[in-house]
């Protein structure tokens, strides 16, 4: 009986060591998704940025009058949109990935 319950011991030792170390793959998992989205998050505030500053560089030139025209503006207002649109994708990317770590919760 002492050596049976010595074998369970050992037994329920190395069941849990093994989910120690799942436990720690899937911290590190999401330390790394997290690291990720928040440098996705943190481009897209920098692309934000450039547009933001493109588009009011366009505007101030418009307002003062140093740019003809409305058209030839076109090109400087489509990129800044542009950037929003990258920048709103990266931000829906990135919280995704946080809400994901949410629901795969799921022990082993």
């Amino acid at each position: 009986m002492v050596k049976e319950q010595a074998r369970d011991i050992e037994q329920r030792e190395k069941d849990l060591a093994r989910r120690e170390a799942a436990l720690d793959e899937r911290l590190e998992s999401a330390r790394s998704i997290l690291k990720d989205a928040d440098d996705r998050d943190a481009r897209a505030d920098d692309r934000d940025d450039v547009a933001d500053g493109r588009e009011r560089d366009a505007d101030l030139k418009a307002l003062l009058g140093d740019e003809p025209g409305y058209v030839d503006r076109m090109p400087a207002r489509r990129d800044a949109a542009l950037d929003r649109v990258h920048a709103k994708g990266d931000r829906a990317h990135s919280a995704q990935d946080r809400e994901n770590l949410t629901d795969n919760t799921s022990e082993s």
